[in-house]
């Protein structure tokens, strides 16, 4: 399942014509004004030189905007240029487990856009792999408080929680991402991978008994849904630890 963080389901990434590395604005033609003179015209010439100026302030106000901001892909976020350049460099550096240089890129896309859904999700899993669990517990709690819809953030939440020993306080968390899938899946997303995160979710909530009787209505309505098969097989093993990793996975 490729793990994409927006609370509706959907990817958020964003598109832009600007240069996201150097946010490099291309040079405009330099004007020569000549000194204005009193011959037949000068005031029509004078208006022409006044509005080619303006077309040029213009211009350059628009390419500086794409500096700051990316348009939106359509359904998602229009998340800022250099946040989502800094995310990328996180990612990059997670995977291979660079983990302060990763928190550094993560720090700066946050900072810089802080209604990046995307990039406070990937600082929570960031602090989860360096084991700073209070830390990442702290960032996953923000993530629910502001985008409550955010069913991954909630089962994080209570997998960091179970890390920490704090069983009821996990419990809690998983209840919360149960939910957080219901409303999903209600609102039209019946993807397979959505439908196996909230199976996961309960069964991290209820126990083994719930959990099998879950994977067994997925794989009745995906029955070569591979994930699900896997997972049914861990299910009945109770291998908890094993769906708390998968869970953590990013890109799974």
């Amino acid at each position: 399942m490729s793990r994409s963080y927006g609370h509706t389901g959907k990817r958020l990434e964003a598109s832009s014509t600007v240069d996201a590395a150097s946010c490099r604005v291309p040079l405009v033609p330099k004007l020569h004004l000549a000194t204005p003179g009193h011959g037949p015209g000068e005031e029509e010439r004078r208006h022409g030189r006044t509005h080619s100026i303006l077309a040029v302030i213009a211009a350059l106000s628009l390419l500086l905007a794409g500096c700051y901001s990316s348009q939106p892909a359509s359904g998602g976020y229009a998340a800022k240029t250099h946040a989502v350049q800094k995310h990328t460099e996180a990612m990059d550096a997670l995977k291979s487990n660079r983990l302060e240089e990763a928190l550094a890129a993560i720090d700066e896309a946050v900072k810089e856009d802080p209604e990046y859904a995307d990039a406070a999700m990937t600082r929570g899993l960031i602090l989860l792999r360096a084991e700073r669990l209070d830390d990442a517990a702290a960032a996953y709690d923000g993530v629910c408080k502001k985008w409550p819809d955010q069913a991954e953030a909630h089962a994080l939440a209570g997998i960091v929680r179970e890390k920490l020993g704090r069983g009821e306080a996990a419990k809690a968390c998983y209840s919360q991402a149960k939910a957080a899938y219901d409303r999903r899946i209600a609102a039209g997303d019946h993807t397979p991978g959505t439908k196996l995160s909230r199976t996961l979710a309960v069964y991290l909530l209820d126990g083994r008994s719930k959990g099998i009787e879950e994977i067994n209505k997925l794989l009745g309505e995906y029955p070569d849904y591979g994930p699900a098969r896997e997972m049914k097989g861990k299910i009945a093993e109770n291998n908890r630890a094993f769906v708390l990793d998968w869970m953590e996975r990013p890109g799974k």
